[in-house]
């Protein structure tokens, strides 16, 4: 009876310790993968996120620019302005009146800049915030879509 093993021979034991290492090796590459790609998910989407939340910003920040455009208004005075557009596009004077010429949002225009009541431009004024509101409209709702895709798929684990 040889009371040695054999060099160079494995034996069950060390057999089922290989396959268990190497269960492990691979099980654990494979939850990186997956964690690593969870996370460039993530990533991703909340870049798109940001990126469309700048983009709104930037459509407002165009839509004032042009209304002081339409108006041949200085930028001196523009806080003033700045928040009744800002409140303008969240539909703030529409239960008041809305964008009829004698409406709440002339009256605040005219209120902030008393030179600019004998213009004759309302029609025109009207058609630009209008099809800016809707414009900006579709690009919160948007927002508010893509918002709703990253949270369903954050907590669907």
């Amino acid at each position: 009876m040889n009371r040695y093993k054999k060099s160079g021979t494995i034996g069950v034991g060390g057999l089922i310790a290989l396959v268990l290492v190497a269960s492990m090796i691979i099980g654990g590459l494979a939850l990186y993968g997956y964690v690593n790609s969870l996370r460039s998910e993530s990533v991703a989407r909340e870049n798109a996120l940001n990126t469309q939340y700048l983009s709104n910003q930037n459509y407002l920040s165009a839509y004032i620019s042009g209304f002081y455009e339409q108006l041949g208004v200085a930028g001196a005075k523009s806080d003033k302005l700045d928040q009744i557009l800002s409140d303008a596009v969240k539909g703030r004077y529409e239960d008041s009146g809305g964008f009829a010429p004698n409406g709440a949002f002339f009256s605040a225009i005219v209120e902030a800049y008393p030179d600019l009541s004998a213009l004759n431009i309302y029609d025109k004024i009207v058609d630009y915030v209008a099809a800016q509101r809707e414009g900006y409209r579709g690009i919160q709702d948007k927002l508010l879509d893509m918002l709703r895709s990253y949270d369903t798929w954050r907590l669907d684990g």
